[in-house]
């Protein structure tokens, strides 16, 4: 009986996945989904959202993530990077770099202040 009650909550809640438009693509001119290309070795779905990796976007890429937070299933795959992903963690890396090296300068100075403070 509550593996059946189990079942049917993931049942609903795959087709309210489908009703949101996660499940196909929202009107005809959409080109749906992004594929993954910027990585040299595919580690993890194809499209973003493709967590059982089945190579496309349906009902049980829904029914999969619910069965992995309800029932205990396998994890979902890796999310993909996409080239404009990809380019923005190295944008973001740049400016940590360059925030980091300003931190160290300041902290330079104020050990050089506090040693003439002393």
């Amino acid at each position: 009986m509550k593996r059946t009650m189990a079942m049917c909550g993931l049942m609903l809640a795959g087709l309210f996945v489908v009703a949101l438009g996660i499940g196909g693509r929202a009107h005809a001119g959409d080109p749906g989904p992004t594929l993954c290309t910027a990585g040299v070795e595919m580690l993890g779905a194809v499209r973003s959202g493709d967590v059982n990796g089945s190579s496309g976007l349906d009902l049980s890429d829904g029914l999969y993530i619910l069965n992995f937070l309800f029932t205990g299933g396998g994890p979902p795959l890796p999310l993909c990077d996409t080239p404009h992903l990809v380019e923005r963690v190295a944008e973001l890396e740049a400016e940590l770099a360059a925030s980091n090296a300003a931190v160290d300068e300041a902290q330079a100075e104020i050990d050089q202040l506090s040693v003439r403070l002393a």
